[in-house]
């Protein structure tokens, strides 16, 4: 496994209509042009994950359909409005009908060709497994409707079906803090047999692909999904056993390198970690960011323990969030960016944030609207992205430091690798320029330091001590990498006692 991987999200639909448009010809999986591989390659990405692969249905597409004439239509200009075409707007990729690969992106033949593309350039291939609910369009509904919640009578949060000479009720999917998703069934997760079904259906997704990113992984934990569903479960017992702690295991004894990414919130990282995931969504860093909370984010990565914070998924933006272009300006971008890129764990980029997206993009949209590449955050990326090559980031091993400061809040992160004779130090401020004092966990005397985005000397102070305590002035608003050069301790005389 990478120490650091960098996944780079795509939409799938999104991406091969404009791929298509560029080509001036149609673009399926395995006809991708070459220099679209060379370019995640070169961006330094690990894993590329295909948001949006599966096959969805005409109902999941009506209710998108419905969604854009009310709602979202209001999120475009007008000349965006008046070129979408009934056939643009589609099922969300989250309703899945069937885990097979779209017919329009050229079904399963492609995606493995595509698979063996990424492999032969580096690269691998991360997918969505969605185990909470299915679309309404899936044919579990009809032909096995127990597996599904059902409620004792018709409501505007269930569908219709006939079982036998009856009709049952499904519940929609749902997360208990939102509304319920429409244009889903809520899967019950306490039936045996639903289990075991999604468990094959894991193996089959898991033939296709290198790892799964887990959708609302934390929906199917035993006490969360009987807080949520337990007035409807009738004689369903609660499992001794959570479904992740016998899923992940089997998954893994097939395919020993399979990766498993949780999207998990509500102070429940640990505990999925805990359960076998790789890595698990870190959402709250980002909150702070978007609030310019930047003490209480300072704080939050103080406390939280150094492996859990390695096997966390940090990003600015992903395809549920605003883009950090809309969300934050030039400044703060490029500063929050570089400490993203320097912290240990997954980093998540988006398709678009390296261009300076600004629109949202509905995931039931197949085209987006057009924007221009913002040069100054391109070039921003561009030059972080390869910062990163030449550091000790991901190589070496990361300590969060605890930093003093005149400032209101600071991040220091300490990234070191077994006998190189330097260190790699990462500052990130606030708005208010200050002196920074920081306790320095390294052996040796500090006798140089540089900026690695210039490699013009620093001025600075250094206590000696144990450890040595390292100050120097901050910019404000801004992420500093550093190179600080160690020397050797002085000799130590040895005294003899006289007595």
């Amino acid at each position: 496994m990478h120490p650091t991987p960098i996944v780079y999200e795509i939409n799938t639909r999104s991406w091969l209509h404009e791929l298509e448009r560029t080509e001036g010809r149609p673009v399926f999986l395995d006809t991708v042009p070459e220099e679209q591989f060379k370019k995640w390659k070169r961006a330094g990405f690990t894993h590329i994950w295909l948001m949006g692969i599966w096959e969805t249905g005409p109902m999941a597409a009506l209710h998108a359909r419905q969604c854009w004439e009310l709602w979202w239509k209001q999120e475009h200009p007008a000349e965006f409005i008046n070129s979408v075409r009934t056939d643009h707007i589609q099922g969300s990729p989250y309703a899945i009908a069937a885990y097979t690969p779209a017919a329009r992106f050229g079904k399963g033949a492609a995606l493995k060709r595509f698979r063996a593309r990424l492999h032969e350039h580096g690269l691998k291939l991360l997918l969505d497994f969605v185990p909470n609910h299915l679309g309404v369009d899936h044919g579990w509904i009809h032909r096995f409707p127990s597996r599904f919640v059902q409620l004792p009578s018709s409501s505007e949060t269930s569908i219709e079906v006939r079982s036998g000479t009856k009709s049952v009720w499904l519940a929609n999917g749902r997360d208990p803090h939102f509304p319920p998703w429409s244009d889903t069934v809520q899967v019950n997760i306490f039936s045996p047999e639903t289990r075991e079904e999604l468990k094959a259906e894991l193996e089959e997704v898991a033939s296709f692909c290198d790892g799964v990113r887990c959708d609302m992984s934390m929906l199917l934990l035993n006490d969360v999904f009987a807080k949520t569903w337990g007035n409807f479960l009738d004689h369903w017992r609660m499992p001794k056993r959570e479904f992740w702690e016998e899923t992940i295991p089997r998954i893994k004894e097939k395919f020993p390198d399979f990766l498993f990414i949780a999207e998990v919130y509500w102070g429940l990282e640990q505990r999925m970690q805990e359960l076998g995931f790789d890595y698990t969504y870190f959402k709250e860093p980002y909150d702070c960011l978007v609030a310019r909370d930047y003490a209480r984010y300072a704080a939050l990565l103080d406390r939280t323990p150094l492996p859990q914070l390695s096997k966390s998924v940090h990003f600015l933006e992903n395809h549920d969030e605003k883009r950090s272009s809309a969300i934050f300006n030039f400044q703060e971008h490029q500063k929050n960016a570089g400490l993203l890129l320097a912290l240990p764990g997954m980093k998540l980029i988006h398709e678009g944030q390296l261009e300076g997206r600004r629109q949202f993009a509905r995931i039931q949209l197949v085209p987006r609207p057009e924007e221009q590449v913002d040069n100054q955050v391109a070039f921003m990326y561009d030059a972080l992205l390869e910062l990163r090559t030449k550091t000790l980031i991901g190589r070496g091993r990361c300590e969060v430091l605890q930093v003093r400061s005149t400032l209101h809040s600071c991040v220091g992160l300490l990234w070191t690798k077994e006998n190189e004779p330097f260190v790699d130090l990462v500052l990130s401020t606030e708005n208010n320029p200050g002196i920074i004092e920081i306790p320095m966990p390294v052996a040796g005397q500090i006798s140089a330091i540089t900026q690695l985005t210039g490699d013009e000397p620093v001025q600075f102070d250094s206590i000696h001590g144990e450890p040595p305590i390292l100050r120097l002035d901050s910019e404000p608003l801004k992420t500093s990498f550093y190179r600080i050069f160690l020397g050797a301790l002085p000799q130590r005389k040895n005294v003899q006692n006289s007595s």
